[in-house]
């Protein structure tokens, strides 16, 4: 049986005009295999010492955040199996860590409000918990039998309720099929702590030349690499 982790390919959705990687849109694809390496990554989220404690205008500690369907989706989840990741639940659970992550394109935190299957894969789920301000990306925990909990990035809701009420067209200006909800759907991350581990220091080195502020060893490091 095909999985998702076989058939959606692999690639990084990068935000802002930046210096960072010569892009000109509010997002843009890197490949992965250019991505930088990145700092040691744990539960703890023990990399944040290494980079400034700076005042954003604008964090993943946001009034847009709706979390309230946390304990649903974790019965949910249990029931299917599968859980959510350690960090992830910390991760929430702390403003003192996601309020020190930046988002140069005012992400917020929401998390759908039931666990979905994720369109041609049965089996597989997607948990959406994060959302660009417009809604133009929408970030998942994409959880597949045998295999740890990925990251998916998407322009399309998965959840069949809120698809349908978007009423997508497809580039021939007919109504986008359900089935191809994930038609540019890819798998970001290979774990959430990857993720926000590498969203956050891109999203840092952003406001910093942007503001011309000193980088920190660990975000020129990232930088130099990128290039």
């Amino acid at each position: 049986m095909t999985t998702p982790d076989s058939a959606i390919p692999r690639s990084w959705i990068t935000a802002g005009y930046s210096r960072l990687w010569g892009t000109k849109g509010t997002y843009s694809s890197v490949a992965y295999e250019r991505l930088p390496s990145l700092p040691a990554v744990d539960a703890s989220f023990s990399w944040l010492a290494s980079v400034p404690d700076r005042d954003y205008s604008s964090t993943l500690d946001s009034d847009e955040n709706k979390l309230q369907s946390l304990p649903r989706i974790q019965e949910e989840l249990s029931r299917l199996g599968f859980a959510l990741p350690e960090d992830f639940v910390t991760f929430l659970g702390r403003q003192d860590i996601h309020g020190r992550i930046p988002t140069c394109t005012n992400c917020y935190l929401e998390l759908s409000e039931s666990v979905t299957e994720l369109p041609g894969f049965p089996g597989s789920y997607v948990v959406r918990f994060m959302n660009d301000s417009q809604c133009c990306v929408l970030w998942h925990l994409l959880f597949q039998p045998s295999s740890t909990v990925r990251v998916l990035a998407s322009s399309f809701f998965l959840e069949r309720d809120i698809f349908d009420a978007m009423e997508y067209a497809a580039d021939d200006d007919q109504p986008l099929a359900y089935e191809d909800a994930l038609s540019d759907a890819c798998i970001c991350a290979e774990s959430f702590g990857e993720f926000i581990c590498r969203f956050g220091i891109e999203n840092m080195i952003w406001f910093a030349t942007h503001d011309n502020e000193t980088l920190s060893p660990v975000e020129q490091r990232y930088l130099d690499e990128a290039k």
